[in-house]
């Protein structure tokens, strides 16, 4: 019995981190705290869904208000190429540039022509693309006021350099497998947040050249490339993102490769690379 008391107290010291080397117990703690960094709750912390205001209709009353999620033109219900669906996009895209409340947009975009009228959105600074199969994001330098972007589930995309003219502070990406510029990223010196991933439920990771074009991004805080397959095997790019607190990366690495980012790198300190 006193052996057994013994090794359960020992357990609870190690799952406290006594014992552990004060470099592992420091960072440990650390990440504890970065979730109250003010920065980082800028653009980690999600709004939740019963925020939005739920719209079908361009004629709901509802429609300008600050957080909003439109639903009307899913594919299982309105044919494409359809009559019904020209006139729908028609008529969302002489209501868009009049929504001068919105601030965070949430819809899923099935046609190209509903992306360009999103695009003439005077204020908004936030948009999910939740579903999508547009081409071009030429539109979205209209967005002057955009600090986040966010696009799930494209695969007609190839060419993301229109985005190299906004300022944004978050940017993400998810199951968008066809694109073929993931470097011009590195551009975008106000990035907070960067998460690039490929389908974490299948699983199938996205297939991503390098990190190193991200290396000059001074206020990365967060990168998450938890999903993707890194080419160049190569992590000594993080070492030079100085402020980074929190990188994620679910694949293989060797244990030096670990050890020497851990002990080299003042800030980072969370994140399943680290764990």
């Amino acid at each position: 019995m006193a052996q057994l008391l013994n090794l359960k107290f020992f357990l609870y010291l190690c799952w406290l981190g006594v014992g552990s080397s004060p470099l592992k117990a420091s960072r440990r703690n650390v990440s504890h705290n970065i979730m109250n960094d003010i920065t980082y709750n800028k653009f980690s912390i999600e709004i939740p869904h019963w925020d939005f205001t739920i719209i079908q209709t361009p004629s709901d009353k509802r429609i300008n208000s600050k957080n909003v999620r439109i639903d009307y033109l899913t594919p299982g219900v309105i044919k494409k190429g359809s009559q019904k669906e020209k006139t729908l996009v028609e008529e969302w895209n002489s209501v868009f540039p009049k929504l001068d409340n919105i601030r965070h947009l949430k819809i899923d975009v099935y046609n190209q022509d509903n992306f360009d009228g999103i695009c003439k959105i005077p204020n908004l600074e936030k948009l999910t693309i939740t579903n999508s199969n547009f081409t071009n994001l030429s539109s979205i330098t209209l967005l002057k006021k955009l600090n986040r972007f966010e696009l799930f589930r494209n695969n007609k995309i190839t060419d993301i350099e229109p985005l190299s003219g906004l300022n944004l502070e978050y940017l993400k990406f998810e199951e968008c497998f066809n694109i073929s510029n993931y470097e011009i990223i590195g551009n975008l010196k106000t990035l907070i947040g960067l998460s690039i991933n490929g389908n974490w439920t299948a699983p199938k990771n996205l297939k991503l050249n390098s990190i190193k074009t991200y290396e000059n991004l001074d206020e990365l805080i967060h990168l998450d490339i938890s999903f993707c397959s890194l080419l160049d095997k190569s992590f000594d790019s993080v070492l030079k993102m100085e402020k980074l607190k929190r990188f994620d990366y679910n694949g293989k690495v060797d244990k030096k490769t670990v050890l020497k980012i851990q002990n080299n790198h003042k800030n980072l300190c969370s994140g399943s690379f680290m764990d």
